[in-house]
């Protein structure tokens, strides 16, 4: 359903990006910055140097409490006693089914308090589906509206930090997260990002969040960096076969269809650790595989998979890659097509082109 422009929401830096020239798009309910100048110019900036994104549109949910990490426990698919404080770890919500609900990134502040990003189209269902689960022995927050989201990313993304905070974030470990000081407001950092690149998630108090962009873009300027909207965003994350939810996955997808089983620990309970026991001991039927196109065409997300004729899946994700010059993209086929070099047809304006499984990730950034 299309929501009219009265119930579209504007982020709280909406101004600043204006005053960047932003090209704006509508993305699960929000107006946000699909460019400022080219996608495939903000992609390499990325890729190079380091760009920032405002992804203040995701849901951020507190869960604090006695029995915190046991309720987390059970409705997260991935094991959180595997991470200590001042860690993170990317994992699942499942229904009874074995479907997907959402994934998310859960940060360990404190025992029995932990911070929870989830997606921003699904998180009215996440916060009812979490309270519904919850027996009281937690309290859970919704932040939503006081923090703001800033994603700083790319190879000199610890250089524009330290200068911001005037610490070292050069020797951050992926998935670790920790707090600042900014303005006597506390802002915690983690080392996450959703483009393949090093980089660092900032959350931070909406009232100084126009401060902490431009500071960011103060002492980035030493560094080129540049803002980058959801264009280049879609590209990066596509490079590294990145899912998106309600596109690669959804509640009628499972972890094992969508390549996610990593993110399940068997070893304890979980929500839907049993449907997904019986999908392995009966095997699944489809597989998200990784594909690219050699020519003819750029595979778009709904368009029809063909063998010898016949329709077997659909393209979730499709794009043209600015690192590798090729059309890539995913999608769901029968298991016995998923294999590393099977071949199938897109069906791009109406015309069968040929593409071919490949591993994944598409693109690896330089050691």
């Amino acid at each position: 359903m299309n929501m009219s422009l009265s119930e579209v929401k504007k982020l709280p830096l909406h101004a600043e990006h204006e005053r960047f020239r932003a090209n704006f798009m509508e993305f699960a309910g929000w107006t946000v910055p699909l460019s400022y100048s080219s996608i495939v110019d903000e992609h390499d900036a990325v890729r190079k140097n380091v760009g920032v994104f405002d992804v203040s549109h995701m849901g951020k949910i507190l869960a604090e409490g006695d029995r915190a990490s046991d309720f987390l426990e059970w409705v997260f698919s991935n094991r959180l006693s595997k991470i200590s404080c001042g860690q993170a770890i990317y994992g699942l919500l499942l229904n009874p089914e074995g479907g997907i609900c959402d994934d998310v990134i859960v940060y360990k502040l404190a025992p029995n308090r932990y911070f929870m990003i989830v997606n921003a189209g699904t998180r009215e269902r996440d916060w009812e589906w979490l309270n519904r689960n919850s027996d009281g022995g937690v309290r859970l927050t919704d932040q939503m509206d006081s923090l703001n989201i800033l994603a700083v990313q790319g190879p000199k993304s610890p250089d524009v930090l330290s200068e911001v905070f005037q610490c070292d974030f050069h020797h951050c470990p992926s998935f670790s997260c920790r707090e600042v000081v900014f303005r006597n407001e506390k802002i915690l950092i983690g080392a996450t990002g959703y483009t393949g690149e090093r980089g660092f998630e900032l959350f931070a108090p909406v009232g100084i969040s126009t401060e902490l962009f431009r500071a960011i873009f103060e002492r980035g300027a030493p560094f080129s960096i540049r803002p980058i909207g959801f264009g280049a965003r879609d590209t990066l994350r596509l490079e590294v076969k990145y899912l998106l939810y309600g596109q690669d996955m959804d509640t009628e997808t499972t972890p094992l269809e969508a390549g996610l089983e990593w993110t399940c620990d068997f070893s304890k309970d979980f929500l839907g650790k049993q449907a997904l026991l019986k999908q392995k001991e009966n095997g699944i039927l489809r597989k998200l595989v990784s594909f690219e196109i050699p020519k003819g065409g750029i595979a778009r997300h709904g368009y029809e998979i063909r063998r010898k004729g016949e329709a077997v899946g659909r393209v979730t994700s499709g794009t043209f890659s600015p690192s590798l010059k090729k059309a890539i993209g995913l999608g769901y086929v029968p298991v016995d097509l998923s294999t590393i070099g099977s071949e199938f047809d897109v069906m791009i304006r109406e015309r069968a082109v040929k593409a071919r499984v490949v591993k994944a990730p598409f693109y690896r950034h330089a050691v």
